[in-house]
């Protein structure tokens, strides 16, 4: 097909752009390279706000903005139990009560019990090993969503007091200790010297919010939770073993469809009441239902929203230092911008070079930040709190560094404009007299 005479044009006009845009690039890399100190000040100082912007910013989109594994997460809800005696609304509950809560609501179109535990993990050939271990209803990976990356997860004849002894592994754990290689499906482990069948390999992520519930609870069974589930067990759990008095467990429900927070705990209130009438081991006690998702996030969100401004003003506060140091540049490169202004250099091709220099000195910035911010991130992961959730998952990733570069674009453009309306204001006859008066004395 025959090339038109407007398609030549239009390529000719975007070669001849590419060719100036190459000009002023090495023009301003040479600019640049013959002002060291003024490079290398506005650098460090750029690296400085954008790199802790980065840092932080990491840990928002790791921690917060990115999405929840389980499916549709805000119809999950933490059921806790209530005891007015000692003024406690975060209780763990007991076996027969999930069991009573679970048959009777209608509000809720599942549940699920959970507990922490602390293992020991006995391999072939090597030493043994603690593993954070969660017990399971097998209610737990359909309630929330989770399915097997291998195998399966538990059925309900393993889980019952005297089921079968089996293990599901956390994608992770699989990774590091059996090369990520699905023939251990079927293999025996063992934990706490109980051999254990490998039933299945959960992925990543299916353990999100259990360490902060245990955290936010008002006690709990020994558990670190270091944020990591590497096995899974089922709960096998039983009335004899674990009568209504003790309350070792939590409890998580999905909210039907239809039904509300408030609907829920009413229901589940009536149940409470109805058990507090009926066994003395109840006496005091009711229900608390709080969104699982709040449950993680509320003691972070606002504190890593908070250092966030903060270091946006940081990066404030380097934008205007460098602003400084360029207006005080463009007032040194005055008779500069008068001399090529009296030669014919267009305002639009001043502008154009000292945009892109500003581009090539934020560019510069960001690439430096990003070198300071992934050291900066390695502090904050190793001084956070254990509790803060998905904080193993936080990196500079694909998305972290388009964030980065867009902030240095943006500072670049915004920069750009500083000396580009100094040129415009400049009088250039006025420049050249006082540089020549100044030059004859």
């Amino acid at each position: 097909m025959p090339t038109t005479g407007r398609q030549q044009m239009s390529s000719t006009s975007m070669g001849d752009w590419l060719a100036d845009l190459a000009r002023d690039t090495r023009f301003a890399l040479r600019q640049l390279r013959n002002a060291p100190g003024f490079t290398t000040i506005a650098v460090l100082t750029l690296a400085l706000g954008i790199g802790a912007n980065t840092a932080l910013f990491s840990v928002v989109d790791g921690v917060l903005l990115r999405p929840i594994p389980f499916r549709d997460a805000d119809r999950l809800v933490v059921v806790w139990e209530t005891d007015r005696t000692s003024g406690t609304t975060r209780e763990p509950g007991s076996w027969p009560d999930y069991v009573d809560f679970a048959a009777e609501s209608r509000t809720l179109s599942g549940m699920a019990a959970l507990t922490g535990l602390e293992t020991n993990y006995t391999p072939e050939r090597d030493t043994p090993e603690r593993l954070s271990t969660m017990a399971v209803t097998h209610t737990f990976f359909p309630l929330v969503g989770i399915n097997a990356l291998h195998g399966r997860t538990f059925s309900a004849e393993e889980d019952v007091a005297g089921g079968a002894a089996v293990v599901l592994l956390g994608e992770r754990f699989w990774r590091a200790r059996f090369n990520a290689d699905p023939a251990v499906i079927g293999r025996t482990i063992r934990l706490d010297d109980t051999p254990r069948q490998v039933v299945g390999i959960v992925p990543a992520g299916s353990d999100f919010g259990l360490d902060q519930i245990h955290a936010r609870a008002a006690y709990h069974a020994p558990y670190t939770g270091v944020g990591d589930i590497a096995a899974w067990i089922p709960l096998q759990a039983s009335e004899r073993a674990y009568p209504r008095d003790t309350h070792p467990f939590f409890m998580l429900g999905r909210l039907a469809s239809g039904a509300s927070m408030a609907a829920a705990g009413d229901e589940l209130g009536r149940v409470a009441a109805r058990l507090e009438q009926q066994y003395r081991s109840n006496t005091a006690r009711g229900i608390n239902i709080e969104r699982m998702k709040d449950v993680a996030f509320a003691p972070v969100q606002p504190v890593l929203y908070l250092l966030l401004v903060a270091v946006a003003f940081v990066l404030l506060v380097a934008c205007v230092n460098v602003a400084n140091l360029l207006l005080a540049r463009g007032a040194a490169r005055s008779r500069e911008v008068a001399v090529r202004t009296a030669i014919g250099a267009s305002f639009a091709r001043l502008g154009r070079q000292f945009v892109v220099e500003a581009l090539l000195l934020s560019l510069l910035g960001g690439a430096a930040g990003v070198a300071l911010a992934w050291t900066a991130l390695q502090l904050l992961l190793a001084l956070a709190p254990a509790d803060i959730p998905r904080v193993q998952e936080v990196r500079i990733d694909a998305s972290v560094l388009a964030v980065t570069l867009g902030i240095s674009l943006l500072v670049g453009l915004a920069f750009g404009l500083v000396p580009a309306q100094q040129a415009r204001r400049l009088e250039v006859n006025d420049t050249l007299k006082g540089e020549g008066r100044g030059g004859s004395h």
